[in-house]
């Protein structure tokens, strides 16, 4: 009978850390996302600068959740999206998204102006 007492009111004590336990967490996810959103923010006008460098360069550009290269020409940016001429598939240009670029990198030519191989 004491243990059943104990039990009734210790059950709904628990319940209440717990919740306040999961909206704390909450806040802290959301709290984080904020921050994140905010670095990207001061990030973005770095960025565009720094990638201005590359229009008219035949460039690798590395995209995050694919593990391939994007090889091309860069031809120029609008907003948050870069174009990039295909130099292997030069169909028409494609636009990537600037958020899902990890790394660029200029393709490194030999003496004689052609692409080196194994770079």
């Amino acid at each position: 009978m004491a243990l059943e007492a104990i039990w009734i009111t210790l059950l709904p004590l628990f319940i209440a850390v717990w919740l306040e336990w999961q909206q704390l967490k909450e806040w802290g996810i959301q709290c984080q996302t904020v921050i994140i959103k905010r670095r990207r923010r001061k990030g973005k006008a770095v960025m565009i600068e720094s990638l201005r460098q590359f229009i008219g360069k035949e460039c690798a550009i590395n995209v995050m959740g694919v593990n391939v290269a994007v090889v091309g020409v860069v031809e120029g940016l609008e907003e948050n999206w870069l174009l990039v001429r295909g130099t292997k598939n030069p169909v028409g240009p494609q636009m990537i998204s600037m958020e899902y670029v990890s790394r660029i990198l200029e393709v490194p030519l030999n003496k004689n102006g052609k692409r080196k191989l194994g770079w």
